[in-house]
């Protein structure tokens, strides 16, 4: 009672703070035209919600339903442990880029716009798979205690299975944008396939990680669907080049810190491949960023 006292306080705060610091303030107005309109936006995004949720609790209860209460604690440990910074990675950029993109889509830099959330979300992405593979055991160690530690690989598929999730985030925030919610349900729905093959999975007696790299298959069906959704009408065929030589290196750097994990336990070699890898990725990101001005587009946004 005392949680769901919280969330209804925060949303109604919310509500209050957004009212008074918008330039529009809200107001009571009956009209049919505008119903319709809210309506054919927001069907999509209330069951593409239901859907998300479907697949957020999907694994855990399959490991629930098919292993032991055991590898189940250990599970869930280890799912708290990514999903809570990714869901406030995710409202952090919905909050910065949705309004972002807004205004500049149907500019002639709307393209620029929309590739600096794709560039903003494969550097976040690469962070976060950098950090929970190198400092995820320890982490739940600190939290949890040794009880709950669990074995590299499946830190390791739900790391990308998690950082994934961030990378297909410019496709929602595209959708919410353009008012294309319906792609944002497709690719939830397409996502949503990986439970069955999860359920077949489980019920064969394979271990949980095999759950997970099923999800990381979902994830990349998903991401590439969204995307043809999405550039379909762009003509513009260099952001599926870009996106692919994007998750060619997500999945590099990946296995790279995977392996590299093992060389060493101590902290400070941890710790150093971390930002090591952070500096690749800023590394590989820079010619795009260049090739497209990206920078002075920036600046520019800042000035207006």
């Amino acid at each position: 009672e005392v949680v769901l006292g919280v969330i209804l306080l925060i949303s109604i705060l919310t509500v209050l703070v957004t009212h008074i610091l918008a330039d529009q303030h809200y107001f009571w107005n009956v009209s049919g035209v505008i119903f319709k309109d809210i309506w054919q936006y927001s069907w999509p995004l209330m069951l593409s919600g239901i859907v998300f949720f479907s697949i957020q609790q999907g694994d855990r209860f399959l490991v629930a339903s098919f292993f032991s209460m055991v590898e189940f604690g250990l599970f869930s440990a280890a799912f708290s442990l990514f999903f809570i910074p990714i869901t406030i990675t995710s409202r952090v950029i919905n909050t910065l880029a949705l309004p972002f993109l807004s205004k500049n889509l149907k500019t002639p830099d709307g393209d620029k716009a929309f590739f600096t959330i794709i560039i903003m979300a494969f550097i976040i992405t690469s962070t976060a798979i950098c950090g929970y593979v190198f400092l995820g055991d320890w982490t739940i160690n600190f939290l949890y205690g040794e009880s709950y530690s669990t074995k590299g690989d499946l830190l390791f598929w739900l790391a990308l299975v998690m950082a994934l999730r961030i990378y297909r985030m410019p496709i929602t925030i595209y959708a919410m944008a353009t008012g294309k919610t319906k792609i944002d349900l497709y690719c939830n729905i397409i996502r949503s396939l990986g439970f069955i093959i999860g359920f077949w999975l489980a019920s064969s007696g394979h271990p949980i990680h095999y759950l997970l790299m099923a999800g990381v298959v979902s994830e990349l069906i998903t991401i590439g669907i969204g995307y043809f959704l999405t550039l379909k009408e762009k003509k513009f065929s260099n952001f599926i080049i870009i996106n692919l030589l994007l998750l060619m290196f997500l999945f590099f750097l990946s296995f790279s810190t995977f392996y590299l994990k093992d060389v060493s336990s101590d902290f400070g070699f941890r710790i150093s491949a971390l930002l090591f890898g952070c500096l690749l990725t800023s590394l590989f990101a820079f010619p795009f960023t260049r090739k497209y001005k990206l920078f002075s587009f920036l600046n520019t946004q800042k000035r207006k």
